[in-house]
């Protein structure tokens, strides 16, 4: 084999790969400019090992800028992906209508966590106080207030109104899928693994369902870290712009570069979004998440809209600051400041 048709080989077996597809999508997002980091790892408590996931990218949508209509308050959006590429069969969901209150689920709709909902949590462990597990977001105990206070702290994604996952197009859409099945295209007849394909493919939009627990915990983590010089005055003399709250919001999204479709009452037709809700079932995890599956050719389409609707949201968190305003004041009222050290002469 002469080297061109070596080339060219090797090629066709990159080109077989979902490897191009994450370059895509990856400068995709780089244009859109969010930060883009490839190839992240999530550990995967049911196998008690480290799995990887394609993208993580991430956009501050609102720095916490002092003199801006936001300070302090810092929005995130984050973005787990990942990348699939079948040229030979079609991935078929069966979509049903929502109920009216799965909207307002956001343990299903919306991966969220802020400076509060940690303050309420780590200051809850410090106590001995109880609270659901799975909802601990692994954070080491730290008092920063008092029972009462902690008890009246919210998430801002818990006040009413505030932060929802209708918030979010591409978590509000009216159907959502909860299985998934494959069709072999008609001109790839031959060879079909089909229980293989099927495998992997619920590994990915499980993996994501984990990935994104896993990113929750180790935002959760740094925002402990940032919130105590946040309410530390005499570090805040020095450095104001550390006295911000942080709000992260986290999508999972599996993006195929292939024939996307849906079984309605019998009837196939072609779809460029479906919406997928996960189940985690196990002695590890117990939670549902909503996973976005995105064509490739609709990808740029779909992140512009989500763009859109964080700027909104923004805008919304401004016009209705007061809710957090009022979460701020009594975390300054009421924190727990920690004894003075003082050095032996």
């Amino acid at each position: 084999m002469i080297l061109s048709d070596e080339n060219n080989y090797v090629a066709e077996q990159i080109r077989k790969s979902g490897y191009p597809l994450e370059v895509e999508i990856s400068d995709i997002l780089e244009r859109h400019d969010w930060e883009v980091l490839p190839s992240i790892f999530y550990f995967d408590h049911d196998d008690s090992e480290f799995k990887e996931t394609d993208i993580l990218a991430y956009k501050v949508v609102a720095r916490a800028l002092k003199g801006s209509p936001n300070y302090p308050y810092s929005i995130t959006i984050g973005l787990l992906a990942e990348c699939k590429r079948r040229e030979d069969v079609a991935l078929v969901f069966f979509p049903r209508p929502r109920k009216p209150t799965d909207l307002d689920y956001g343990g299903v709709g919306l991966a969220a966590v802020d400076s509060f909902q940690v303050a309420k949590i780590s200051s809850f462990k410090a106590l001995s106080l109880q609270f659901p597990r799975s909802l601990g977001f692994d954070l080491e105990p730290k008092a920063f207030v008092a029972a009462p206070t902690a008890r009246e702290l919210w998430g801002a994604h818990q006040l009413p109104n505030l932060v929802e996952a209708r918030d979010f197009q591409c978590l509000s859409l009216p159907e959502k899928s909860l299985s998934f099945d494959l069709a072999q295209l008609p001109k790839h007849k031959g060879a079909f693994k089909r229980n293989d394909v099927r495998k992997d493919i619920h590994n990915a939009l499980n993996g994501l369902a984990k990935g994104v627990h896993d990113r929750l915990v180790k935002e959760a983590v740094m925002q402990q870290m940032l919130l105590e010089s946040a309410l530390d005055d005499e570090v805040v003399r020095e450095q104001p712009h550390l006295r911000q709250f942080n709000l992260f919001y986290g999508l999972p999204a599996l993006v195929f570069d292939g024939k996307l479709k849906s079984w309605k009452h019998g009837v196939v037709a072609d779809e460029v979004e479906i919406l997928y809700e996960a189940t985690l079932r196990s002695g590890k995890y117990n939670e549902n998440r909503l996973v976005n599956v995105v064509t490739q050719q609709h990808f740029e389409t779909w992140l512009e809209r989500l763009e859109s609707n964080a700027t909104a949201l923004v805008e919304k968190i401004v016009r209705e600051r007061s809710k957090l305003d009022a979460q701020v004041e009594l975390l300054l009222n009421n924190r727990i400041r920690p004894p003075k050290t003082y050095g032996i002469s």
